[in-house]
């Protein structure tokens, strides 16, 4: 690119140059200073010293188009920017013709149509020329941060002097009326004393206090103050409803470290005397999180909870609850809710009842007079008076005899034809349990009607007993008409048809 200081040299004069560029490179001649009187350092490019032409800069050697101006100083805060003045107050002439760029509908240069104030009219100035408006004043300020929001520049205090007249004026004519009131208020007292018959000693006091009334208005009247009338026999009382012991929430305790008051809310969630050693209930103020968790939360919990998990849960009453939230429609969540405890209830007091009906107490012999079901002491109270000492591995020492303990089986409920329960005979011989009637040792086997014999006592393994076997094939026959009869069942209920020969066969 050509530069301002690149001109045409002869050959002689680029030697030159260059020669005096290499002296000034090894410090032989001195460095070129530039308009300022400050040195330029000789092993700066060419390309960065020298303008571009398009600066018009100066022959003279120079940075100063590498350097960035100096920033223009703001403008002052209090400078006073003028705001809707026409720019025909300040100029000798006005345009008569619309000019190119201008608004199309009043002519000014300062506006363009969609932000005109003027009434939009009929045939606008661009198509007319006529009627052009003045330019406003637009000053070019550079205002710093404060000055753009300076929400008093322009504002001359001088102009609330008027204001400031207004009210005293005001002031002097409702003191004038109000003296004239009290005046002619006063006259007209003191012509009805003078008037009334009975003015004697016996009115003397009310008269003399009456009068010092009138007396204190008067002279509050010449003084030209405002004053309100009052009975002498009224005693206004004002209470100040505020302790002096009181202080304000985030006053209590100074330390930052203590609980959170947040001013916008005026709230303080957390205790002010935690870690202090004083505790909740010995102090008047113990932050505002109780009022959270008083009142009606807990019911208003209970009944979110509730609408939350009819809403997740497969439920009748479902899509009603979540359709219909407490946040949306309260009264008619309260209703559905209300109905669930009364349901919740009645299911309570039914298994309740049958409780009762099954295992007793719930009356008859096991109930005082009143009705109440009487307990024995022990197992309400959870102790008892007797000494029991045990061993490390739950024997017990002394006291009471453990309890003897109960069989796994169903005591008193005789199955399958026996007389007796499983359990009521041992056989020493196979060393099980079996039935006493017929006794046999396999469980849930039909009894035969007739006890088998009682084995000999004699050495290593005894035979079976016939009856024993007899009992065995019985109980494997009837378990065999079980399986089908089971099978059957499961056919028909398929949907399978089942014939007569099917069921011989089967058999």
């Amino acid at each position: 690119m050509a530069s301002a200081g690149s001109q045409r040299l002869s050959r002689d004069e680029y030697k030159k140059q260059r020669e005096l560029d290499e002296l000034r490179k090894s410090g032989a001649v001195p460095a070129a200073v530039d308009e300022d009187g400050r040195m330029i350092n000789p092993h700066i490019p060419k390309y960065i010293s020298e303008a571009p032409w398009y600066l018009n800069a100066s022959q003279h050697p120079s940075l100063k188009h590498q350097r960035a101006d100096a920033p223009a100083p703001p403008s002052d805060i209090h400078r006073y920017r003028r705001r809707g003045l026409l720019a025909s107050a300040t100029a000798t002439t006005t345009a008569t013709r619309f000019r190119a760029g201008a608004c199309d509908n009043c002519g000014a240069m300062t506006h363009v149509a969609r932000d005109c104030t003027e009434r939009p009219r009929r045939r606008q100035a661009r198509h007319t020329g006529r009627d052009i408006r003045p330019d406003e004043v637009c000053d070019q300020v550079d205002l710093s941060f404060d000055g753009k929001r300076d929400r008093w520049n322009g504002y001359d205090p001088a102009t609330y002097t008027d204001v400031i007249e207004h009210f005293q004026r005001t002031d002097r004519a409702r003191q004038h009326r109000n003296a004239a009131a009290l005046a002619s208020a006063s006259a007209s007292s003191a012509d009805r004393h003078a008037s009334s018959p009975g003015n004697g000693s016996s009115s003397s006091s009310t008269s003399d206090d009456d009068d010092d009334d009138d007396a204190g208005d008067d002279d509050d009247a010449d003084a030209g103050v405002v004053v309100q009338k009052r009975d002498a026999r009224t005693r206004t009382t004002v209470r100040n409803l505020r302790i002096r012991e009181d202080r304000a929430k985030y006053l209590i305790n100074l330390d930052v470290d203590s609980a959170y008051y947040d001013s916008k809310s005026r709230s303080m969630r957390d205790n002010p005397y935690a870690g202090t050693g004083v505790g909740a209930d010995q102090v008047a103020y113990a932050g505002d999180n109780f009022v959270r968790a008083s009142g009606d939360v807990h019911d208003f919990v209970r009944l979110q909870s509730y609408a939350w998990e009819a809403a997740a849960a497969d439920a009748p009453n479902a899509p009603a609850a979540a359709a219909l939230p407490p946040a949306a429609a309260p009264s008619q969540a309260e209703f559905l809710y209300k109905q669930h405890l009364q349901e919740a209830g009645k299911a309570r007091a039914a298994a309740r009842s049958a409780i009762l009906d099954k295992y007793g107490g719930g009356g008859g012999d096991d109930a005082d007079a009143d009705g109440a079901v009487r307990l024995d002491p022990t197992l309400v109270l959870g102790q008892s008076e007797a000494y029991t000492e045990y061993a490390p591995d739950g024997t017990v020492l002394r006291g009471a005899a453990p309890a003897a303990r109960r069989s796994k089986y169903v005591e008193d409920v005789v199955e399958r034809g026996h007389a007796a329960v499983f359990g009521s005979y041992f056989d020493p011989a196979s060393n099980r349990w079996g039935y006493r009637c017929c006794r046999q040792t396999l469980r849930n086997a039909y009894c035969t009607g007739t006890p088998a014999p009682a084995p000999a006592p004699v050495a290593g393994a005894r035979p079976a007993p016939p009856a024993a076997k007899r009992a065995l094939a019985a109980t494997q026959h009837h378990e065999e008409e079980d399986d089908h009869d089971a099978y059957l069942r499961d056919r028909r209920r398929d949907g399978d048809p089942v014939s007569s020969s099917t069921k011989k066969v089967k058999r």
